[in-house]
């Protein structure tokens, strides 16, 4: 995947797994071109991120499982890492690691 490729806005807001600025909302079950984690409305709550809820669009990971597979895989599923944006790519977007 690149870049180019995605419909990326001007506000873009934080992703609950790879923690890049890369949803054009939250909630909305959109997939993050970073990691490929299909944002879960059920995952997030007034405080932030809910790590221990099972995603069940997500093949009912939490974001704990997701985010330690980021960290391993540059992806939250290792049989996503060849299509998500490249380290190179994710350069052009803001990353601000949250402390969960």
């Amino acid at each position: 995947m690149k870049l180019a490729e995605y419909e990326i806005g001007s506000q873009l807001v934080q992703c609950g797994c790879c923690d890049y600025y890369s949803l054009v909302e939250r909630g909305k079950c959109l997939i993050c071109p970073v990691c490929y984690w299909e944002d879960d409305y059920d995952c997030t709550n007034e405080n932030g991120l809910v790590l221990d809820i099972k995603s069940d669009l997500n093949n009912d990971f939490t974001l704990v499982e997701a985010r330690e597979n980021f960290k391993r895989y540059g992806a939250w599923l290792e049989k996503f890492s060849g299509i998500v944006l490249s380290e190179e790519e994710r350069k052009n977007l803001k990353y601000e690691q949250r402390n969960v």
